[in-house]
Formats: C-alpha cells, structure tokens, sequence
C-alpha cells in the first residue's frame, strides 16, 4: 500500500505467462483438442488468451468479449511467439 492506498498489481507480475501449466490448462480449455506438444504457438496463445479471459477477468459466455490488457498480450506473444511476426489482434468490429 502506497499512503494507505491499495495498488492493483499487473496480471502479468501477478500470475505470470511463464508459471502457467499448458497440460493443466488444456483439461479444461473446450477447444484445445490435441496434445501440448503438437500445438502450434497460435493455438497455446488461443488457449492462454482463453484462460486469462475466464479464470482472471470472467469474460464467458456467448457474445461476451472484451479486450485483454496489451502487457498480457504482449507476455504471450513473447512466450509463444508467431514465426512470421504477423498476428490477428483483437478485433474490434467483432463487439456488438
């Protein structure tokens, strides 16, 4: 606390990318339908993008969207990088 006031601690310092067990996170993800290993980095950044979005931010449920904070995005970009450097984003057209 900072003269009494409670500061929020970023998601990122907090539950970091890194401590993450994508084997666990796979058990409950309904769409991760193969193994970790044979992953593609965009489906364990679908899959982490996912888990962040329910288990953190209680973003579920059909039509429920919002955009993840840009030091989240940018930790699992790092961790799980894309070999051509190029990825979809959010999509902002996409919100009713």
């Amino acid at each position: 606390s900072i003269n009494g006031i409670n500061m929020v601690i970023c998601i990122c310092k907090s539950r970091p990318v890194e401590s993450l067990d994508l084997n666990t996170l796979r058990e409950d993800c309904y769409f991760a339908n193969e193994k970790v290993e044979d992953m593609t980095n965009s489906q364990k950044r679908c899959m982490i993008y996912w888990w962040y979005a329910t288990n953190i931010y209680s973003i579920c449920g059909k039509g429920k969207r919002m955009k993840l904070p840009d030091c989240l995005v940018k930790a699992v970009r790092n961790a799980y990088p894309e070999s051509n450097g190029q990825y979809v984003g959010y999509c902002f057209a996409c919100v009713n």
